[in-house]
């Protein structure tokens, strides 16, 4: 059955407080309150506990598509392990979701096909990184984009290695990179370089983002990746990225509230 696909954010700040972040621990299946319960950091305790909030709205809310009354808790669903490490849900053949966190954000992605979602905050690329991370063609990309951004019209070959709008450029590509490594369920096991990200024309929507792996069963394989802008403001910049089969994953990303 073809299910409208979602990409939903949360801010665990709210569980800072104590009385909230209890009240939906108690409501975590056992599984995630060993993962919360094995983490020392608190932010690192309320991010995993954030991704379970939304793994648990997404799974009620799609059920609740087709039972007449809210599922009670706890949860009564399980969570299973596909071969290539990837989790799903038993008995749920057209629910795919993925899950993501870093800073104080949470993310999930539900899919009826299969899908990679990744968020990033901020963080600063020394170039050893960049060697390690990107590719020629990534590069190239980056410094179009860089130029984008600043909207001084520096063609690809001006732009330098010396502002802000790099780190912005290359968190939002390591959240793509990410994102595709994610969807195949290989995770870092697939190498960053594998990965080439370009700007395609096709359909509706000229200058969409692609992804192609240089590897195995994905080789010459065109994913496609759509960004999410919704947290970039002045205070937080985030790089939030969605690979999928659809050209466009969602319109409208959400943003969940307890």
């Amino acid at each position: 059955m073809k299910r409208d696909n979602r990409l939903m954010l949360f801010d665990t700040s709210v569980l800072k407080d104590e009385e909230v972040f209890f009240k939906f621990y108690e409501k975590m299946p056992k599984e995630r309150k060993k993962k919360i319960d094995a983490l020392k950091p608190e932010g690192s305790k309320r991010l995993c506990l954030g991704a379970g909030i939304l793994l648990d709205k997404a799974v009620r809310e799609y059920l609740a598509t087709d039972c007449s009354k809210k599922l009670p808790y706890p949860s009564d669903y399980e969570i299973a392990t596909a071969p290539q490490g990837k989790p799903y849900i038993k008995g749920l053949s057209d629910f795919s979701f993925n899950l993501s966190h870093s800073g104080d954000m949470a993310v999930i992605a539900v899919s009826d096909r299969e899908v990679g979602v990744d968020i990033q905050k901020l963080k600063h690329f020394k170039d050893s990184l960049v060697e390690h991370v990107f590719n020629i063609e990534d590069k190239k990309l980056a410094k179009e984009l860089v130029a984008e951004l600043s909207g001084t019209g520096l063609t690809a070959g001006d732009a330098q290695h010396n502002d802000i709008s790099f780190d912005q450029v290359y968190t939002r590509m390591w959240a793509m990179k990410e994102s595709v490594m994610k969807y195949t369920g290989k995770g870092l096991a697939l190498a960053p370089k594998m990965i080439t990200l370009k700007m395609a024309e096709f359909g509706e929507h000229a200058s969409s983002l692609v992804a192609y792996i240089d590897s195995g069963e994905y080789s010459a394989r065109r994913l496609f990746i759509q960004e999410c802008d919704a947290l970039q403001g002045q205070d937080s910049f985030y790089g939030i990225s969605v690979c999928s089969d659809y050209e466009v994953f969602t319109e409208s990303p959400e943003i969940a509230s307890l």
